[in-house]
Parts: structure tokens; sequence; C-alpha cells
């Protein structure tokens, strides 16, 4: 038995030398590390990192999400309904400066009816509804 985690470790040690090293990749271009190809072949946003706090007893990561998917359905039912890859996964910085502007200066307290509606209930049919309406028009 000694012998067999002698040689795991052996062979961890030489693994983990400074000269071999693996890396990942899922192919294409990685030069863009701020966007990523949606199953569909849409180039979509990554979202910004966002300070680690709660709003409303909600974490302000939620806050983002919701601003972020009810920016998306504006901007489809701006387009009369008609989905495509920009108005499906737009930037960021509207979502960003909504939760800066709008939630992240709000108390710690409990939470209230509308931040559930919000930051939950709403977020979840909206994401539901945008994404079924732009798979049925070919946007994923």
């Amino acid at each position: 038995m000694k012998w067999m985690i002698a040689g795991i470790l052996a062979l961890s040690a030489s693994a983990a030398s400074a000269d071999s090293y693996m890396t990942f990749s899922n192919g294409g271009d990685t030069q863009e590390v701020g966007t990523y190809k949606t199953p569909g072949g849409c180039d979509a946003p990554r979202p910004p990192e966002v300070e680690d706090r709660r709003v409303q007893g909600v974490s302000a990561l939620r806050f983002l999400e919701s601003a972020y998917i009810h920016q998306v359905a504006a901007g489809i039912e701006g387009a009369d309904g008609e989905c495509s890859c920009e108005l499906r996964y737009p930037a960021w910085d509207a979502a960003l400066k909504e939760l800066e502007d709008r939630f992240i200066h709000l108390p710690d307290t409990g939470s209230s009816a509308w931040v559930r509606d919000y930051a939950r209930t709403d977020r979840s049919r909206l994401t539901r509804e945008v994404n079924n309406l732009c798979r049925g028009q070919g946007v994923r």
C-alpha cells in the first residue's frame, strides 16, 4: 500500500511540475473573454461582476439579472415581438446602470412583495417567455 501512495504522489508531483500544464478551451477565438457563443450561435456578453451584497434580502446579482431580462423583454416588445441575437443578448450596461441607480442603495431590511415580484417572480416569468419566443424564431 505504501508503494502505491508513493507512486501516486510522485506522479502528481511530476504532473504539476513547472514545465507541464493543461489548458482548456471550447475552441474558436478566445481573444474576446467578455462574450461567449450561445448554443444558437449568437455572441452574448458575459454579465459583469457585481458586489456580493444583499438588497432588500435578495442578492444584488438577482436584481442585475432581473433588470437585464426586463431590458431584453422591452427591446423585443419594441421590435413588435421580433427576436434577434442583438435584442436577446444586449450589453449589460443598461442593466448595471439600473442596478446602481435604482437598487444598490436600498437598505438590506427584510424582503417585501415588490422585491419578490421583481427579482424572482417577474425575472423567472420573463426569462421563460423570452426564451420561448426567441427559440420559436430560431434565436437561442
